[in-house]
């Protein structure tokens, strides 16, 4: 399956984007050609640039040849020992192509069998002496241009380029959609072929989208046995309910029928001023002064002390400093006068603010519960 997705992205998309890439930077005036490198794939495309439906339909299934016939019967001849799906992979890939080069297609299968039945291959010879790579991905190795075939070949480029006005890529590459039915058809019929080659037993449609769309299949079941298990928790959450002992963690396996329902563990906690805290708590408040606005900095730090007696020597939002000890009186006096919603988008919903706070005699790295105001 994975030879499939590289074979479609190898026809349809690289070639396109190394052609676009390629007339992008191609230079308009032709002193500037000499020396110039025209990559293999931008050759190939130009060489089998196709000009209606019919040159799509031959081109695919001359590619169906090289691709399940030639090279197995080389294969075949150097290491000794009508289809459907021949035809869906030769539909496919005219379709694809058609789109690639920017060319009307054709559904009509009548007239694509009609095509078929009059184009002509060449019969194949075996290649003696020929080495066939047998591991997927090695490079071909490519022919050399002589001055004057790369001249021509350029210039054929430049007029390809001409006659898309300037303005528009000369092909569109097709990235690889799952959901694509066309996509889907190409897919499965090439890795069909290329299974049928080898003698491995073929794949329906819904197992290629899978496995080619690296699918994990939504099991209803399993989804509606979770979703029920996860509400029977929040109905505790809900009665408020403060007994570890009422909770469960619980583990499903639909492929064994086994259901392992166990406590969970109590959360973490450390101390922290004389106090033990866990990852739950948190300081709350509501964020209004006494004017009916947001909470100034000087209003906070005051119910900081008056709460629980903390003396705060440093108040950040973020990577904002919002009151600093160390600075001078002045300004503390600027950082204690500024309100918490300074610099907050505003919003109709309430907003709710995490800070973070260190106290006198506390460390850096000190853990201490969040501090969450939430504003008018």
């Amino acid at each position: 399956m994975q030879w499939a997705r590289d074979e479609f992205e190898g026809l349809f998309q690289l070639p396109a984007e190394s052609v676009n890439r390629f007339l992008g930077e191609l230079p308009e005036e032709p002193l500037r050609w000499e020396g110039l490198v025209v990559p293999g794939e931008v050759r190939r495309s130009l060489q089998e640039r196709p000009r209606d439906w019919g040159d799509c339909v031959r081109w695919a299934r001359w590619h169906w040849q090289l691709r399940y016939h030639n090279s197995i019967a080389q294969l075949l001849h150097d290491v000794p020992p009508s289809h459907d799906t021949h035809l869906a992979y030769v539909e496919a890939a005219a379709h694809l192509l058609a789109h690639t080069y920017r060319l009307p297609s054709c559904g009509d299968r009548v007239a694509t069998r009609d095509v078929l039945c009059h184009t002509v291959l060449p019969p194949f010879v075996p290649k003696d002496g020929r080495y066939v790579p047998t591991v997927e991905g090695m490079e071909e190795v490519e022919e050399a241009l002589e001055p004057g075939q790369l001249l021509e070949l350029v210039q054929e480029l430049v007029q390809w380029k001409r006659e898309l006005g300037g303005g528009m890529e000369a092909m569109d590459p097709i990235h690889y959609d799952k959901d694509d039915d066309l996509h889907l058809s190409f897919i499965t019929a090439a890795s069909n072929l290329r299974a049928e080659n080898y003698s491995i037993p073929p794949a329906d449609r819904l197992t290629s989208q899978r496995i080619a769309g690296r699918i994990v299949p939504a099991i209803i079941t399993t989804t509606a046995a979770v979703a029920a298990l996860a509400c029977l928790e929040v109905y505790k959450l809900v009665w408020r309910c403060r007994d570890l002992q009422c909770y469960r963690n619980s583990n499903l396996f639909l492929s064994e029928c086994l259901l392992f329902r166990i406590q969970p563990l109590p959360a973490p906690t450390y101390r922290y001023r004389g106090k033990e805290w866990s990852c739950w708590d948190r300081l709350e408040v509501r964020a209004i002064g006494e004017d009916g606005q947001a909470m100034t900095v000087r209003e906070l730090l005051a119910w900081l002390q008056e709460e629980h007696g903390w003396t705060v020597t440093k108040l950040l939002r973020g990577s904002t400093m919002l009151y600093d000890g160390e600075e001078d009186e002045e300004m503390q006096a600027q950082q204690q006068a500024q309100r918490l919603s300074d610099g907050v988008e505003r919003s109709a919903e309430p907003q709710q603010l995490e800070l973070q706070y260190v106290c006198a005699g506390d460390e850096l790295e000190d853990a201490c519960p969040p501090l969450l105001c939430t504003l008018p």
